[in-house]
C-alpha cells in the first residue's frame, strides 16, 4: 500500500494558525467591503434617480404655479382701452369724447389719461411723436399726467372732451384737412408684482356726413380708423 501525502505550498509551510486566521479574516473583511461598496453604489444610484425625479417634479410644480399666475393675471387684471368715441354737437362745436373701458375683473387704480386732436393738410409728418397738446394745440413743455382716478371692473369713463369747430369738420369732410385723435392712459392693477400698465390710441376721423336735419339742427356721421402708429397696450 502506497500512501501519498500532499504537502502544503511552500508559502504556507511556516505559517502559524494565527497567521492563517488573519489571512482568512482579511479576505472576509475585503469581501464584505466589496459587497458594501456595491450596495452603496446601488443606493447612490437610486438616490440620484430620486433627486432627478424630485427636481423634475419641483420644476413641473414651479411651471404650473407660473402658468396659474399668468392665467390669473390675464383673466383678472384690468385692461383699459378706448371702446368708442361719442359725438355731440353743441352750438358751433363738435365734441368728441373717447370712452375708456376696463374689460377686466379688477379695478384700474391710479388711472391717468390724456387726449388730443389736430388737423394736418396731408397727414402727420414722418416720425411724428404724437405729443400731449394744450388747449391751444401746442405741445406741452412739461407732460401733464392728468387727474388721478380709477375705473371699476367692467366700467367705463370718459376722457377729456375734444372740442372741434364745425368749420374744421367741414374742411375734413371736403378732404382739405385730415383729423387725428390720439392719447394715452396709465394705471395700476391690484394683483401685486406687476408694472404700471399703459394704453395708447391714435385714430383718423373720416367725416361721412355733415349737415342739418328737418328741424334745422346740425347732424354728423363719422368713422374712426386706427392709425398705423401709436396704438399699443400692455
Amino acid at each position: 500500500q502506497v500512501i501519498i501525502t500532499q504537502k502544503p505550498p511552500h508559502c504556507f509551510r511556516n505559517m502559524t494558525k494565527y497567521e492563517m486566521l488573519q489571512i482568512v479574516l482579511t479576505a472576509f473583511i475585503l469581501t464584505a467591503a466589496i459587497i458594501a461598496a456595491c450596495i452603496y453604489g446601488c443606493q447612490l444610484s437610486e438616490m440620484q434617480k430620486a433627486t432627478i425625479a424630485a427636481t423634475k417634479a419641483s420644476n413641473a410644480a414651479e411651471k404650473a404655479a407660473k402658468t396659474a399666475q399668468d392665467t390669473l393675471l390675464i383673466t383678472q387684471r384690468p385692461f383699459v382701452f378706448v371702446a368708442i368715441f361719442d359725438i355731440h354737437i353743441i352750438g358751433e362745436e363738435i365734441r368728441i369724447l373717447p370712452k375708456w373701458k376696463n374689460s377686466g375683473s379688477t379695478p384700474a387704480m391710479q388711472f391717468r389719461n390724456w387726449a388730443n386732436w389736430k388737423i394736418f393738410p396731408n397727414g402727420p409728418p414722418n416720425g411724428y411723436t404724437w405729443p400731449d397738446l394744450d388747449a391751444s394745440g401746442k405741445p406741452l413743455p412739461i407732460p401733464d399726467n392728468g387727474t388721478i382716478t380709477f375705473i371699476g371692473p367692467k366700467a367705463t369713463i370718459y376722457a377729456e372732451s375734444l372740442k372741434i369747430p364745425i368749420s374744421t369738420m367741414e374742411q375734413v369732410r371736403a378732404g382739405k384737412q385730415r383729423l387725428f385723435l390720439w392719447g394715452w392712459s396709465e394705471y395700476n392693477d391690484i394683483l401685486g408684482g406687476t408694472p404700471r400698465h399703459r394704453t395708447e390710441f391714435c385714430n383718423e376721423v373720416t367725416v361721412t356726413d355733415l349737415g342739418k336735419d328737418s328741424k334745422g339742427e346740425a347732424t354728423i356721421a363719422a368713422s374712426f380708423a386706427h392709425h398705423r402708429t401709436h396704438n399699443t397696450a400692455n
